[in-house]
C-alpha cells in the first residue's frame, strides 16, 4: 500500500510544470512585457482575432493621425511664408501709396502756404507803408524844421554861387522867410537864392529850379523813394525769414 502512493506521489510531482520553464510568466512579467519579446509573441497567441484587428485599427489611426498633423504643420508653414510674402507686398505698395498721398498733401500744404504769405506779405507791407506814410505827415504837422531839413539836403545837390529858386507851400515859405532872418547860415553862400510859394507843392517838401537843371524834393517824390527802399528791406527781411524757416 506505501509502495501505491509513493509512486502515485512520484507521478504527481513529475506532471508539475516546473518554474524554469520557458512557459512561466511572473504577474509582473505579464503587465510589462516588451512589444516584440518573447512574451508579446506568446502573448499574441492567446488574443483574440477582434482585439488584434482594434489594435491595428488603432495602429493604422495612430499613424494616420501623425501623417495629418505632418501635413498640417508643413500645410501652415508653406502659408505662412506665402501669407508673409503676400503680406509684404501689400505692406509695401500701400507704404508707397501712402507715401505719395503725404509727398502730394505737403505739396499742396507749401502752395497754400506760399499763397497765404503772399497774401500777408502784401497786406504786411501796405500796412507799413501807412504807417510810414502817417509817421512821415505826423512829423511835418508837428515838426517846422522838416523844410529846413529837406532844404539843406536840396542845396547840396546845387552848384555853388548859381541862381535857384525854391517852390514851396505857402506855410514852409513863411517858415523859412523867417528862419533865413534868425540864421543868415541857412542859405549862406548861395547868394542868388528865390523863395516861391507854390501851392502845388505839399507842406514838408520843396522844388528847385537852377541853371543846371530840377531838383526834385517834394514830398511825394520823397514818399516815394521812401517806400521803395521799406519794400526792399521788407522783402529781404522775409526772405531771410523763410530760410530760417526752411533750414529748421
Amino acid at each position: 500500500m506505501s509502495k501505491v502512493l509513493k509512486l502515485q506521489q512520484n507521478r504527481e510531482v513529475q506532471s508539475a510544470p516546473s518554474m524554469d520553464t520557458e512557459e512561466f510568466l511572473s504577474f509582473e512579467d505579464f503587465w510589462q512585457v516588451k512589444p516584440g519579446s518573447a512574451e508579446a509573441k506568446r502573448l499574441e497567441k492567446h488574443k483574440s482575432p477582434r482585439e488584434i484587428a482594434m489594435e491595428e485599427a488603432a495602429e493604422i489611426l495612430r499613424q494616420a493621425g501623425d501623417q495629418a498633423e505632418t501635413l498640417r504643420q508643413e500645410a501652415y508653414a508653406e502659408g505662412f511664408a506665402k501669407g508673409e510674402a503676400e503680406g509684404k507686398a501689400a505692406g509695401l505698395a500701400q507704404y508707397e501709396q501712402q507715401r505719395e498721398e503725404l509727398a502730394a498733401l505737403l505739396r499742396a500744404l507749401e502752395g497754400e502756404r506760399e499763397a497765404v504769405l503772399r497774401q500777408h506779405e502784401e497786406s504786411m507791407l501796405a500796412l507799413i507803408t501807412a504807417m510810414v506814410d502817417r509817421l512821415v505827415y505826423h512829423e511835418i504837422s508837428v515838426n517846422p524844421l522838416v523844410i529846413q531839413a529837406c532844404l539843406k539836403k536840396a542845396m547840396e545837390f546845387v552848384v555853388e554861387n548859381s541862381t535857384v529858386q525854391i517852390h514851396l507851400h505857402g506855410d514852409d515859405f513863411s517858415r523859412l522867410k523867417k528862419a533865413s532872418l534868425e540864421d543868415s547860415r541857412l542859405i549862406e553862400g548861395k547868394n542868388r537864392i528865390q523863395l516861391v510859394e507854390d501851392p502845388n507843392i505839399a507842406v514838408g517838401g520843396c522844388f528847385l529850379k537852377t541853371d543846371f537843371g530840377e531838383i526834385d524834393a517834394t514830398l511825394e517824390n520823397s514818399k516815394t523813394r521812401l517806400y521803395a527802399a521799406v519794400e526792399q528791406a521788407f522783402i529781404a527781411a522775409m526772405a531771410a525769414d523763410n530760410t530760417v524757416s526752411q533750414e529748421g
